[in-house]
């Protein structure tokens, strides 16, 4: 009799092999980056299970911040799945891979085959309702490299996915995220677009959101560091002359803004 891993490893092999369809796929952003949709990466009987399975068994994450006086809570829970031996900053949460799963293994061979990159690590958030987010934010840590390939599958709840240009205002996407589908984000995105899954009032089921990329090296922890109010709440960090110093500011305040 095969154990309840075998058993399962084997019900996720069977759902990829029946995926035999061709992958849709509508280009959302070519301007300052490139955005790519695919609508249907996975079937609904697939997508499904694979929910069911990730639900159940990913090791799910509560976390609190404490940043100069305030306590924030995550709006949502996180686990940070990868490559052994790494460790990775997310929003300045110093995080320790857990070691790839089989169900894990399988989608990341789904999102490499279709991005055509290698990823070497996967952030997952579970939306538990509405109230769950993430506010605006560019994935542009130093680790990621210079133009990251992110590629995001969602399974689940359908949410809103938002992008909006950083400097010409008008260049705005809503784009709702369906079960099975994956967005490709890529070239210099995360340099001109910042992206967001915004609260809702409506009732909404758990929604799950994996993140897959590439870590090139382990980040270091936020310092406690001396910032004024305008530090907080403006740009000033662009404005330093120390490049050290830039980059601690503006994980501050990225911490800060994308978990209210």
């Amino acid at each position: 009799m095969k154990s309840p891993v075998e058993l399962n490893e084997q019900l996720v092999k069977e759902a990829f092999r029946l995926t035999n369809f061709k992958t849709e796929k509508r280009l959302v952003v070519d301007t300052d980056g490139e955005v790519i949709f695919y609508p249907n990466v996975f079937s609904i009987q697939e997508s499904d299970r694979l929910f069911s399975d990730l639900s159940s068994n990913v090791k799910w994450k509560k976390y609190i911040i404490h940043i100069y006086g305030k306590t924030i809570p995550l709006p949502r829970l996180t686990s940070w799945y990868g490559d052994e031996g790494k460790s990775y900053i997310y929003s300045g949460i110093q995080q320790h891979p857990e070691p790839w799963t089989p169900t894990l293994t399988l989608i990341k061979s789904k999102a490499e085959e279709i991005s055509e990159v290698t990823f070497n690590s996967v952030l997952l958030n579970l939306y538990r309702d509405g109230k769950d987010s993430v506010s605006w934010h560019s994935d542009d840590e130093p680790e990621l490299g210079k133009n990251p390939v992110i590629a995001s599958i969602s399974l689940g709840e359908t949410r809103r996915f938002s992008l909006k240009h950083k400097i010409s205002q008008d260049y705005k996407v809503n784009l709702d995220l369906p079960n099975g589908s994956l967005l490709l984000m890529k070239g210099e995105t995360q340099h001109f677009w910042k992206h967001q899954i915004a609260k809702t009032a409506k009732s909404v089921e758990h929604r799950i959101q994996l993140f897959f990329d590439f870590w090139n090296k382990t980040g270091c922890p936020i310092e406690e560091i001396q910032l004024s109010s305008e530090d907080l709440y403006y740009d000033t960090w662009r404005f330093k002359s120390d490049k050290f110093q830039r980059d601690k500011i503006h994980r501050v305040q990225k911490l800060f803004y994308v978990n209210l």
